[in-house]
C-alpha cells in the first residue's frame, strides 16, 4: 500500500470522528466505548479534530468517501471467517440483546410453519370422508414427514440457541476468573516487591 493510500484512509478514518462527535452526548458515548481518552473535553476535540471537517470525498479513500467504514455487525460477521474469532468487537453487552436478533426471523419462520402445518390438518380432514385412497395415503405420508421435520427444525434451534447461552455464560465465566486470577498475581508480586525492598 502507496503513502498516499495510507493518508487516504487516515484522513477518511478522522473526518469520520469529525461527523461523528458533534455534541457532548457523542463524545461520552466514544469515550464509554474507549474510542476516545476519557480526560478530553469536547472543547479540547473540537480544537483538535476542527481540521479535518474540511476534507473533501476526493481526498479520502473511496471506502469513506461514498458508505462510510464498514458496519460492526459486519466486522463481527467476517471475523468469524477470516479471523476465526467469535466477534471482532463485542457490540451486545448482556445476552438478552443478543438473542434479541434472533427473535423476528424465528417468529416469522414459526408463523409460515403455523400456516403450512394448519393448511395440512384441514387438508387431511377433508381427504378422510374422501374415497379416493391413493390421493389421501399420499397427503398423509406428505404431512407426517412434513410435521417430523418441523418438530426437528425447532428442536435444532432450540439446541442452537441453548449452546450458544451457555457457550456465551461459560465465556464470561472464564474471562471472570481469568481477571480475578490476574488481580491476584499483580496484587502478589507488588507484596512481594514491598517486601524485598529495604
Amino acid at each position: 500500500m502507496t503513502t498516499s493510500a495510507i493518508l487516504k484512509y487516515a484522513l477518511g478514518y478522522m473526518r469520520t470522528y469529525y461527523h461523528l462527535v458533534q455534541h457532548e452526548s457523542d463524545l461520552h458515548l466514544a469515550q464509554q466505548a474507549r474510542l476516545l481518552p476519557p480526560d478530553i473535553t469536547l472543547e479540547q476535540f473540537h480544537a483538535f479534530i476542527a481540521g479535518f471537517g474540511d476534507i473533501q470525498d476526493d481526498q479520502v479513500s473511496p471506502q469513506y468517501a461514498t458508505s462510510g467504514t464498514l458496519r460492526l455487525s459486519r466486522l463481527n460477521m467476517w471475523a468469524k471467517v477470516f479471523l476465526c474469532r467469535f466477534q471482532f468487537y463485542r457490540i451486545n453487552r448482556q445476552s438478552g440483546e443478543y438473542f434479541a436478533r434472533f427473535y423476528a426471523p424465528i417468529l416469522f419462520f414459526l408463523a409460515i410453519l403455523t400456516v403450512v402445518l394448519g393448511a395440512m390438518q384441514v387438508g387431511l380432514q377433508a381427504n378422510s370422508s374422501s374415497d379416493d385412497y391413493y390421493d389421501s395415503v399420499a397427503l398423509e405420508k406428505a404431512s407426517l414427514w412434513f410435521s417430523v421435520a418441523t418438530l426437528v427444525c425447532l428442536c435444532v434451534i432450540g439446541l442452537v440457541l441453548s449452546f450458544l447461552l451457555v457457550f456465551m455464560q461459560l465465556r464470561e465465566l472464564v474471562f471472570a476468573v481469568k481477571s480475578v486470577v490476574r488481580r491476584r498475581r499483580g496484587a502478589a508480586i507488588k507484596g512481594a516487591k514491598k517486601d524485598l525492598s529495604p
